[in-house]
């Protein structure tokens, strides 16, 4: 086998097994126990057990409400490598409001997005997007944990997340 060959073998591998094509897809019944999502899980406990432990640095700013989800709290989280591993927005409007937690790896890609929110009527959300270590969306699931529902999206919209914490944090 030439060496172009090879090649090609090995990007297509590299192509199907970072796609997913040769694992088992996530699902409503399996996505707890998917290994996908049980190492975004490691991730996310790692950096919580740094927090809980104070191995993290962190820095907050506060804003002055000024419009309906413009962030009145940013919140980032250092490693010892000064890299944002959590980023943290509040923000909310006259009726609503909701808290973003981001959770990235060491290679700071967003692998997780845990969004918790609340409204006037009482309901409250509980939003988890999963990420791949190539930013694509690979779970999401969103809870009504109490309450008639809001107006909350069902699908997240991915665009607005933030994928260079240290320029939100900064900018």
């Amino acid at each position: 086998m030439g060496i172009r060959n090879f090649n090609f073998i090995l990007l297509l591998l590299l192509f199907l097994f970072s796609n997913g094509i040769s694992g088992k897809e996530i699902n409503g019944k399996n996505w707890t126990t998917h290994p996908d999502i049980k190492e975004i899980r490691s991730i996310y406990d790692r950096i919580e057990k740094e927090i809980k432990n104070k191995e993290l640095a962190s820095s907050k700013k506060e804003f002055e409400y000024s419009k309906p989800y413009k962030p009145t709290l940013k919140i980032a989280f250092f490693n010892k490598k000064h890299i944002i591993c959590k980023y943290v927005e509040e923000m909310g409007s006259d009726d609503s409001a909701i808290k973003i937690e981001y959770y990235y790896d060491d290679l700071k890609a967003l692998r997780f997005v845990f969004i918790t929110g609340g409204s006037v009527n009482g309901s409250r959300l509980e939003h988890r997007l999963y990420f791949d270590s190539l930013g694509k969306k690979i779970w999401e699931i969103r809870k009504i944990v109490k309450g008639p529902g809001y107006t909350f999206p069902i699908e997240w919209p991915t665009e607005e997340f933030i994928w260079n914490p240290e320029k939100e944090f900064n900018g």
